[in-house]
């Protein structure tokens, strides 16, 4: 398996990166994930990628997933506008189940897609006929941020679940990528940092925003031996020092700080308080 994103559904706590040009699709593009949703028929329309931030009508674009299980696009020409096409039908995807999920956007024509579960091969396959826009036949060149699971800063349609990738290509034929972040690529000090760049030539910052990111590395860590595998930057300790072995099999005691002789051996004991999780198989 592969490492995955796991983000909680909770405010503030999801990936972003600031406006830049190449954001500005315009009116030819094609955005693209590969989730697992905790639910598939959510009980609020759910975000994927994209950019719309209502404060200011910085509306543009976004990729969602809606209650009913359609595939949705949603966006504007302006800013202010804010319509929606969905698939014609649900995806039935079973709940925790991961998938590669599109749309592209020809001109006020979308188009959706269903690409698979092979994460490093999708195969895409437009899911259901195309659908027009109202109005829109290009989309706001929006300042707002671009988004990962939530959409308006962080604050609505908030996705619970693991994300392991999400792109945005800026033709129909995918062959230009302007935003390519590979949540697979992940390592522990990208965690520890808060910020990673992702893979396009435009080499945006991703930030992971919010103050509970944990690192899981799940080959290593056993039953016992899984708090030695968490990190997190608030390096608290628990009280009360329960023995856990470590993989030398010595007995160790958690401490509160450096206090009292605590050693990098000791585990770490993490207060649950909505933490999102990357995980490492």
């Amino acid at each position: 398996m592969a490492k995955y994103l796991h983000i909680p559904g909770v405010s503030g706590q999801a990936p972003s990166a600031p406006d830049i040009a190449a954001y500005n699709l315009n009116d030819t593009f094609f955005l693209a994930a590969y989730v697992a949703l905790d639910d598939w028929t959510p009980s609020t329309a759910t975000a994927i990628i994209g950019q719309f931030v209502s404060s200011g009508n910085q509306r543009a674009y976004m990729l969602k997933i809606n209650t009913t299980g359609t595939i949705q696009f949603r966006g504007g020409n302006n800013g202010t506008v804010n319509e929606a096409v969905d698939s014609d039908s649900a995806t039935s995807y079973v709940d925790g189940t991961a998938h590669w999920i599109g749309c592209n956007f020809n001109g006020g024509v979308v188009q959706f897609f269903e690409g698979g579960t092979d994460l490093g091969n999708p195969s895409w396959v437009q899911f259901g006929t195309d659908e027009t826009m109202a109005t829109a036949t290009s989309c706001h060149d929006s300042t707002g941020t671009l988004e990962i699971g939530t959409q308006d800063v962080g604050t609505n349609a908030l996705l619970g679940g693991q994300v392991y990738r999400a792109i945005m290509y800026s033709d129909l034929l995918r062959t230009t990528t302007v935003f390519d972040a590979d949540f697979t690529k992940l390592s522990k000090a990208d965690v520890e940092a808060g910020t990673f760049t992702e893979s396009s030539s435009n080499a945006a910052t991703v930030t992971l925003n919010g103050d509970e990111w944990t690192y899981v590395d799940t080959v290593t860590a056993g039953v016992l031996g899984r708090a030695e595998a968490l990190y997190q930057a608030s390096d608290l300790y628990a009280e009360g020092s329960p023995k856990w072995p470590d993989r030398s099999g010595n007995d160790h005691h958690a401490q509160h700080g450096s206090a009292g002789g605590a050693d990098t051996n000791d585990p770490k004991f993490l207060p649950y308080s909505g933490t999102q999780y990357l995980y490492t198989t």
